[in-house]
C-alpha cells in the first residue's frame, strides 16, 4: 500500500502555496485529493500505462492498493502540479483583472494568464517525458538486447 502522503509530499515539494497551509487539515486533504483526482484523470486522458493500477484506491483511508513504484509517485506529483495551476487560471478574480482595466493593465495580465498556462503545460510536459524515459529504460525488449 502506498499512502497517498506519499504523493501529496512530493507535490508540495514542486510548487509553493502559501495559502495551502492556512486550511484545516481535512480542508487541506480535500484539496490535494482533488488534484490527485485530476492528475489521475490527465494520466488517463493520456493513455498512460503505468505498473500500477491508480484507479484501485481508498479516499477514505487515503491508499492506493499497490505499492507505487517511485516513478509513478513522480508522475502523479508532476501532474497535481499541473492541477493545481488550473484554478489559477480558471479563477474569478483572475478574470475580473481582465474587465474593465486599461490596455496596458489587460496586457499585463494576458501575458500573465499566457505565463500561468504556459507552466501548467510544462508540468504535463515533464510528466511525460519522466513517464516516456521510464518505459525506454524498462523496454523487456531493449534490455535482452
Amino acid at each position: 500500500m502506498t499512502p497517498y502522503e506519499k504523493v501529496f509530499d512530493s507535490f508540495k515539494r514542486r510548487i509553493e502555496d502559501k495559502d495551502l497551509p492556512t486550511f484545516e487539515e481535512d480542508e487541506q486533504i480535500e484539496m490535494l485529493t482533488g488534484w490527485l483526482d485530476t492528475a489521475i484523470g490527465y494520466i488517463e486522458l493520456e493513455q498512460l500505462q503505468m505498473v500500477s493500477d491508480l484507479s484501485d484506491r481508498d479516499n477514505d483511508s487515503q491508499v492506493f492498493v499497490a505499492d507505487l513504484k517511485n516513478f509513478e509517485i513522480e508522475v502523479i506529483a508532476m501532474y497535481m502540479a499541473a492541477a493545481w495551476y488550473e484554478p489559477k487560471i480558471n479563477s474569478l478574480e483572475h478574470t475580473l483583472l481582465f474587465v474593465g482595466a486599461s490596455g496596458e493593465k489587460w496586457t499585463d495580465q494576458d501575458a500573465h494568464m499566457k505565463m500561468m498556462k504556459a507552466i501548467r503545460d510544462d508540468w504535463k510536459l515533464e510528466a511525460r517525458k519522466y513517464f516516456r524515459n521510464y518505459g525506454y529504460k524498462k523496454n523487456s525488449y531493449l534490455e535482452n538486447t
